[in-house]
Formats: structure tokens, C-alpha cells, sequence
């Protein structure tokens, strides 16, 4: 490979808590979120007017589709009933305290409320000042996800540890008086770069590069002697849609993370250009990104109706079987966005059994054992 000069890229971080105590009888607030006739209100309000605690989950200034193809429409069209049915989050926009970075990176912080919980996903942008190699990207990259550095209101912490701190405190003013749940066992990444220059589109992507990836999907503790999965082949390679695609381009994946790794689209195309971030590579990663939050959220809900006897008393059977309906649309890509990623979050091993339990009562076909 030729000598790759990173210039501008991401990575997102997502975590959720899947919690239904809100929707007791009686509970007072006023939120968004214990019944169809509350959303409908809310909902109404941010795409009137506005709303002092809510927006919608998308951001107008980021290139998506992944809510068109969810809903099966432009989401301005979407009625609240269908989207109250469809599971569409409202972003929270309370105060989510100061989150800052080390190395004083732009940090951003979204957290979506659902009927059953919440997700927070915090994105950092890296090398925006300057330019990295492919190892000190990956070096960069690791110390977000397994160094200290982050730092809530000025004091250093974790990633695990910002992201409880997060979940805890807009739990708190979102869904007053509610415990926490069932919660994401590890933060979930997604990863791109956006510019770069130099580097080979045509070369097919080799150990050298795998390992590197790898460090930044799957997160070993000792990655450049981790064994890696076969070169080129699915779960680790995951297939890719596209006009675009050259021989180097990889979606890489693990259990817990996803690396968007396109030459043909974040080198430059024409030197006189300099690097430029193609649109394309954005809307992929909010996609990406989307998708992960979406399924997350479902997926803790799989794995909290099984092991929390209370939870079927909150949420009714119509619900289960629509929330067992939608995975199985997400899963097969069929009437929602198309994702070789979210199908693999969708069939995560860990959680295969629970989900099978909401596909089977929402008579969808059930994910095999490998």
C-alpha cells in the first residue's frame, strides 16, 4: 500500500438503555413517550413550530437515507401516528453537559428517546488539524475507545465511563424518576474516513491493512497479534452496494463495530482538488450510524422482554409483534434501508435467542444458528 495520509474522519460511539418503568399508570410527566396520544403532541409540535425539549431524530444539514427507507417515505411526510407505530425516536436536546476530548476534538452528542428507552451516540471528529498515517489514526482511535481520553465537565474519564455518565444524566432529565434498564454490554463504533490522499483504490486490501482495521473494529487488547478472520470474507467483510466501489474498499465488521474503509471515495480525484470529502462518504456514515441506533434499541428490547418479566406488562403483545416485524424487516432489508451491517447487528450472536423470541411472535422467519 502506498503511503495513505488521513486528513479528516470520524467515529461514532453508541450505547443504550432499554427501560419501561415510565409507562406505569400514573406516571405524571410530561414527556413524549408513554403513550400514542402524548407522542402525537410532541411530535406535532417539533414539526410545527418547534419544541424546547425535542427534535426530530434526523439532522436537516446531514445527507441520510436510512429514515426515508425506514419509513417508506420523505420523513417531513410521516404522519406522528405511523411514526409512534414505526418506533422513530425524538432527539433529546437537554443539556448534555460538557463532553470534550484531549486533544480538544469536536465532540457531538445526540441522544434519541424511544417508547422503551433511549440511545446516546457521541461522534468525535479526528484529523481535522492534521494529517494522520494509517497507525497513528489507529492509535488515535484506541485511545478514545480504550484510553482516558475524554473528559466530562474537565475531569478525565473512559469511554464506557462517559457514556454511563451520559445515559444517567439524560435518563434523568428526559424520563424523571425511571431506573436504568437493560443496557448495551459494549459501546458500539462506527468508524470512517472522509479525506485522505495518496494510498492505492486498486489494490485489494492485505494483512497489513486487515490488522489495522481490525484494531479499530474489534478492539483487541493486543491487536498486532490478534488472530484476524480469513481475508475478504464475510462476517469481517461485509458486502457492499454501490456504483463507486473500487478493489481496496472494505466494510469491515465486528460483533461491536463497523469500519467504512473506500479509497476510491476519500483520496483525491483530481490533484488540482487537494483532498476533498465526497458527500457520498457522509451519508454512509450517518446511514451507518442510523441503522446502529435504530437496531440497538430494538434489539435491547428483544433482550429485556425476555429476562424482565415486567416489561410484557408495559408493552402489550401488538407491540412486541410490530417490534419483532420491524427486525425482521431491518434483518432481510426488505421494505426498510438495505444493510449488510444492521443485518449483522440484527443477528448478533448474544442476543440471537431473545430476538428469535420477537421474530417467532411476530411470525417472521427465525435467524439459524450458524
Amino acid at each position: 500500500m502506498g503511503m495513505t495520509r488521513i486528513t479528516d474522519a470520524r467515529i461514532t460511539f453508541i450505547a443504550g438503555d432499554c427501560f419501561t418503568d415510565h409507562l406505569e399508570e400514573g406516571y405524571a410527566d410530561d414527556i413524549a413517550f408513554t403513550d400514542g396520544w402524548a407522542y402525537d403532541d410532541h411530535y406535532n409540535q417539533v414539526r410545527g413550530a418547534g419544541h424546547p425539549d425535542y427534535e426530530m431524530a434526523w439532522r436537516d444539514s446531514q445527507k441520510s437515507s436510512f429514515w426515508r427507507h425506514y419509513l417508506g417515505d420523505s420523513p417531513g411526510n410521516v404522519p406522528a401516528e405511523t411514526a409512534w407505530k414505526q418506533f422513530v425516536p425524538l432527539r433529546l436536546i437537554e443539556d448534555h453537559g460538557v463532553v470534550e476530548t484531549d486533544r480538544g476534538e469536536r465532540v457531538l452528542v445526540d441522544a434519541f428517546g424511544y417508547q422503551f428507552g433511549m440511545v446516546v451516540a457521541i461522534t468525535v471528529h479526528v484529523a481535522k488539524h492534521s494529517d494522520f498515517t494509517i497507525d497513528s489514526w489507529v492509535d488515535r482511535l484506541r485511545e478514545l475507545r480504550l484510553g482516558r481520553a475524554f473528559q466530562i465537565d474537565g475531569r478525565p474519564a473512559t469511554l464506557t465511563e462517559t457514556l454511563s455518565r451520559l445515559l444517567d444524566d439524560i435518563r434523568q432529565e428526559a424520563f424523571p424518576h425511571v431506573a436504568s434498564g437493560t443496557r448495551s454490554a459494549e459501546p458500539i463504533s462506527v468508524n470512517m474516513v472522509l479525506q485522505a490522499a495518496d494510498g492505492e483504490p486498486a489494490q485489494a486490501v492485505d494483512t497489513v491493512l486487515q490488522r489495522q482495521l481490525h484494531a479499530v473494529t474489534a478492539w483487541p487488547a493486543d491487536w498486532r497479534n490478534a488472530v484476524l478472520p480469513p481475508i475478504g470474507q464475510e462476517p469481517a467483510f461485509l458486502a457492499m452496494r454501490g456504483r463507486n466501489q473500487v478493489p481496496g474498499d472494505a466494510l469491515y465488521a465486528a460483533p461491536n463495530g463497523r469500519t467504512a474503509w473506500r479509497p476510491g471515495l476519500f483520496r483525491r480525484h483530481r490533484p488540482q482538488d487537494g483532498p476533498q470529502r465526497r458527500h457520498t462518504l457522509s451519508c454512509l456514515g450517518h446511514n451507518l450510524v442510523a441503522g446502529a441506533v435504530q437496531t440497538e434499541m430494538l434489539r435491547l428490547l428483544a433482550v429485556r422482554v425476555a429476562n424482565v418479566p415486567a416489561t410484557r406488562r408495559h408493552l402489550d403483545m401488538g407491540i412486541l409483534r410490530r417490534v419483532g416485524w420491524k427486525l425482521d424487516q431491518l434483518r432481510r432489508g426488505k421494505g426498510t434501508y438495505r444493510s449488510s451491517s444492521v443485518k449483522l447487528h440484527v443477528e448478533e450472536a448474544s442476543s440471537r435467542a431473545e430476538v428469535n423470541d420477537l421474530l417467532a411472535a411476530a411470525d417472521a422467519p427465525l435467524i439459524p444458528n450458524p
